[in-house]
């Protein structure tokens, strides 16, 4: 390490009948040893826990624990954790280990990077603390202290268990009746409707199924609410069934099955919240340590069990209360320790808010200082994920107490955070940061008379807005929530309150995916008009008041976002050159306003080319821009866009102005591709999803893919006079959207006009089928795109198709004389037997492409000619690579014959890895992201085609774009 604190003999450590003596050790030598992997010790092994990769975590048994009476604490006396920075490595962390005179029992090198070093002799908490103190002096070392156990303390009062039955029976506004949307909640269902839950779900299109990580008790994953909801998290104890865990799981994820209840982010499909819980105390009973706690975490956070990404949000309906957790210290006095005895005279006789304190700092520190580890972890620091903390119920002479009492993540504030790092900061990581990764929920009550407007908060919550952050419904024992034996039963207080919060986090991450862990904080706790109350005292304003959740808001603010500025940015380029073009007037006509505001706006460009429009709201501008030497342009239509208010930027919008020639070629070709849009209509941009029956058929309408899809003007035969290209999609005759459909054909038209005396003319004319495009099966694609090969313009057709066999082509075009010609081409077609590789052969190739691909790999058609072939038995192992060789070879000089390299082709067999990594890359898969020009010249996106399927369950995903964008108006 690069600064080293010996750690000098520390006196004073008699402690259970034992000396400690600690002296200064170096550490080992350089070599290869001391960065090997640290390996689970094999005398601990039995209470280890191992994690992923090969990480692991340790729970030292009851007989390990002590409780200081002095300061009332309760500890392990053999046991130090450490949360390290993420760069402290292996050498460093058994120098840590060697200097302590232990071993190392648990070692996270993930997200929160820790160690737990089980010392040679036990310790009394003075002298452990001396020792933790010292290793905190260390570079790296973020926290040290002596183990704290961490107690089942569920943040919900009174009764339950796996027993627990249905006392709850449905009523006349219950959830078979569906619910309201009203502000009058009533019913079972009346925290739903308190929550807006009701208008969520109306609004909201639950897409993307969320994994929510639960941190409980067990829970009862065979209820008829929560099956496919969900599962245990996978290489830990399965604990029994209990109504707590089996409560937080429902009102999160239960399914939306005419039954029982709704979670919060429940949905009918794969949708929505699946739950991945693990009992945090099964290894141990009561307890169990905070290295286990945070190996949990970190499992959560890095888990891909059942989507890709980890858990997004984590419920912890757990703390330092005066209820459940006296009962577990009850319970835990039980068992014989030093101190034991005290312990169990201190709980009997009366409650010590010093301990609960103490405890609760405790565990706020490891929280927090383990958080900051994450966050500091390229592992972790980029994922988004969101900690939900119920803030406790906790009556002291029959009064609630503050939140931080809690303890754990419920008493992290910014005052903690300063105390915890003076500096502001733990490394790059600020409490900003920290803040935004966590959600401390109160408990709200029933809303007095019925209404919104009146709602106070729940009697025995914890409060104080430093730690809370947010309330949302949870009086005792009056949440209706799925209990462990298979009915339902009446939950309540913090312990409910959180779980609501945690499905309102997943079910906004279920509509957008993409939102970051910030964001999603900000919508919660700022989407409502609505608060919870805790008068202060007597007068009339002494209130203290809390957001209220208000979901059903989330979801349409996150879905009707306005933005306080818009601006439309515009750049205005050379077609031939890129450089842009200074001083060209860009007049703005609002296209969707036909009153007396939608007079033109006319600003000049900078030397950049750039100019700026701002608004104050989302709106559709038509653009005409002039240059001194270049043709008008009309051709554009942009919406403005809302503004980053951090940083003001917004997305810039290229106009290309083509050098003058004499004649407005723009203006006639505007003209023509206003005829054209009138007359076959515009093929809509965008993705959309079809649900598709047994796995077959054609969903898609012939009038989906009919029409223009994209115009471009430019100079395709290099005369110095730009042309105009027009792709038209055509159906054909038609077909009928069914069940049973595939192959269906549809045909791309290429046609290039001239401009001549003033008008537009059509010169040339090519087409081109494509099969599947419409269809569940095949998978196809189709894209169009540009650039130039020896100096010269040059048109790329790209088309895709994977069924039975794959296959893959591109085909580069020219235009020259009126004539649209072949120039060359390569196509890949590979079954499970033989794999082919073919060049185009004439000008007319791109005509019988796709027969070409129909026939598979046992033949070929006009227009093309073989280069290779590889073929085995049907009942051989696919051949080596070295096979393989000539194929790729003749792939490549195939392409590299039109201007083309492909740096990942889309083949199995040719070796290479994005089919392997995902089956639909080879229609999904953009030219510009795997193919290039061979002379580095650029190469432009024009439009395309993608239609991919999904089995579970069956939809069929199309995208259509057109990067143009020169008839947005039309769509």
């Amino acid at each position: 390490m690069a600064k080293r604190t010996p750690l000098l003999a520390l006196i004073g450590c008699l402690a259970v009948g034992a000396v400690l003596v600690l002296t200064d050790v170096l550490p080992h030598s350089c070599g290869t040893t001391q960065n090997a992997t640290i390996e689970v010790p094999e005398a601990y092994a039995d209470r280890i826990t191992v994690h992923e990769e090969g990480e692991f975590t340790y729970t030292y048994p009851a007989s390990s624990l002590a409780f200081d009476a002095d300061t009332e604490m309760l500890y392990a006396s053999d046991t130090l954790l450490a949360i390290l920075d993420p760069t402290v490595d292996t050498a460093e962390r058994r120098t840590l280990a060697q200097e302590a005179h232990g071993t190392i029992v648990g070692n996270l090198t993930k997200g929160a990077n820790i160690v737990q070093i089980i010392l040679d002799a036990p310790a009394d908490l003075p002298s452990l603390q001396a020792l933790a103190d010292t290793l905190m002096e260390r570079e790296g070392v973020l926290f040290a202290s002596p183990e704290v156990p961490v107690l089942s303390g569920a943040t919900e009062s009174g009764d339950g268990g796996a027993s627990a039955q249905s006392t709850v029976t449905k009523d006349a506004n219950g959830w078979g009746d569906g619910g309201t949307v009203d502000e009058s909640p009533s019913g079972n269902n009346w925290w739903a409707e308190a929550i807006g839950a009701y208008t969520a779900w109306e609004l909201a299109d639950i897409s993307y199924p969320v994994t929510v990580g639960v941190l409980d008790s067990g829970v009862n994953f065979g209820h008829e609410d929560l099956e496919d909801a969900g599962e245990q998290l996978s290489g830990y104890t399965i604990s029994s069934p209990d109504t707590h865990g089996t409560a937080v799981a429902s009102l999160i994820a239960a399914r939306d099955n005419d039954s029982g209840l709704r979670g919060v982010a429940g949905s009918s499909d794969d949708g929505g919240a699946h739950v991945l819980a693990v009992d945090y105390t099964a290894n141990n009973g009561v307890f169990s340590s905070t290295g286990d706690l945070l190996g949990l975490l970190n499992a959560f956070v890095l888990s891909d069990q059942l989507f890709s990404g980890g858990a997004k949000v984590i419920n912890c309906s757990f703390g330092i209360n005066s209820v459940s957790w006296l009962q577990a210290l009850e319970e835990l006095v039980q068992n014989p320790f030093d101190g034991a005895d005290a312990l169990a005279d201190l709980i009997m006789h009366k409650y010590s808010i010093a301990m609960q304190n103490r405890m609760a700092r405790a565990t706020s520190d490891m929280c927090l200082s383990a958080l900051a580890s994450m966050l500091n972890d390229d592992d972790t620091a980029e994922l988004e994920f969101l900690i939900v903390q119920s803030a406790g119920n906790d009556l002291v002479d029959g009064e609630p107490t503050e939140a931080w009492r809690n303890g754990y993540f419920a008493g992290i504030g910014e005052k903690r955070f300063l105390e915890r790092f003076p500096e502001g900061s733990c490394g790059s990581v600020t409490y900003e940061d920290v803040e935004e990764r966590l959600l401390t929920v109160g408990a709200a009550g029933r809303p007095v008379y019925g209404s919104l407007d009146r709602v106070p908060l729940s009697e025995d919550s914890c409060y104080g807005t430093e730690w809370v952050d947010i309330c949302a419904p949870g009086p005792h024992k009056d949440i209706y929530a799925a209990d462990a034996g298979g009915g339902y039963a009446p939950f309540g207080d913090t312990s409910a309150a959180a779980p609501i919060v945690s499905g309102a986090a997943a079910l906004l991450w279920s509509i957008n995916p993409d939102l970051s862990a910030a964001e999603v904080r900000e919508l919660l706790c700022t989407s409502t008009d609505h608060v919870a109350e805790r008068t202060t005292g007597s007068g009339p304003y002494d209130v203290e008041t809390y957001p209220l959740l208000d979901v059903g808001q989330a979801v349409r603010d996150l879905l009707l976002y306005h933005a306080d500025a818009y601006r439309l940015q515009v750049q205005v380029v050379d077609s031939d050159t890129n450089e842009p073009v200074a001083d060209a007037e860009v007049t703005f006509t609002p296209a969707d306003d036909d009153t007396d505001e939608s007079d033109p706006t006319t600003l000049t460009t900078d030397s950049d080319g750039i100019v700026s429009l701002d608004d104050t709201e989302k709106r559709l501008y038509d653009l005409v821009v002039v240059a001194e030497g270049y043709e008008t342009n009309d051709l554009y239509r942009f919406d403005t866009d809302a503004l980053d208010d951090a940083s003001d930027e917004a997305h810039t919008n290229v106009v290309r102005l083509h050098p003058s020639a004499g004649t407005d070629a723009q203006g006639v070709f505007a003209e023509t591709i206003d005829r054209l849009a009138d007359t076959y209509g515009v093929v809509a941009t965008g993705t959309e999803q079809y649900a598709v029956h047994n796995s077959r058929g054609t969903p898609v309408s012939a009038e989906r893919l009919s029409g223009l899809l994209c115009a471009d003007v430019f100079d395709y035969d290099d005369d110095g006079s730009d042309e105009l290209l027009a792709l038209c999609l055509d159906p054909a005759g038609g077909w009928e959207v069914s069940d049973t459909g595939e192959w269906t054909p549809v045909s791309l038209v290429i046609e290039m006009y001239e401009e001549e005396d003033g008008e537009a003319k059509l010169a040339a004319t090519e087409t081109a089928t494509v099969e599947g495009l419409p269809d569940y099966y095949p998978l196809a694609s189709l894209h169009v795109f540009r650039g130039e090969h020896d100096g010269a313009p040059m048109l790329y057709v790209d088309m895709a198709c994977d069924f039975n066999h794959l296959w893959f082509s591109t085909v580069g075009l020219s235009y020259d004389d009126g004539e649209i010609a072949c120039q060359g081409g390569a196509a890949m077609s590979e079954h499970y037997n033989s794999t082919l590789c073919c060049e185009a052969a004439d000008g007319h190739a791109l005509r019988t492409l796709f027969e070409l691909s129909s026939s598979g790999s046992s033949a070929t058609v006009d227009g093309w000619r073989e280069l290779s072939r590889v073929t085995w038995d049907d009942s051989d192992p696919v051949p080596e690579d070295a096979r393989f060789t000539n194929h790729r070879e003749s792939y490549a000089e195939a392409l590299a014959r039109i201007g083309l390299t492909d740096e990942a082709p889309r083949g199995y067999y040719v070796g290479y890895g994005p089919a392997d990594d995902d089956p639909f890359y080879t229609c999904k898969a953009l030219p510009l992201e795997h193919l290039a020009s061979t002379d580095g010249s650029e190469l432009t996106a024009l439009c395309g085609v993608s239609s991919v399927s999904a089995s579970s369950p069956s939809t069929l995903e199309l995208t259509v774009y057109d990067e143009s964008a020169t008839r947005d108006a039309y769509r």
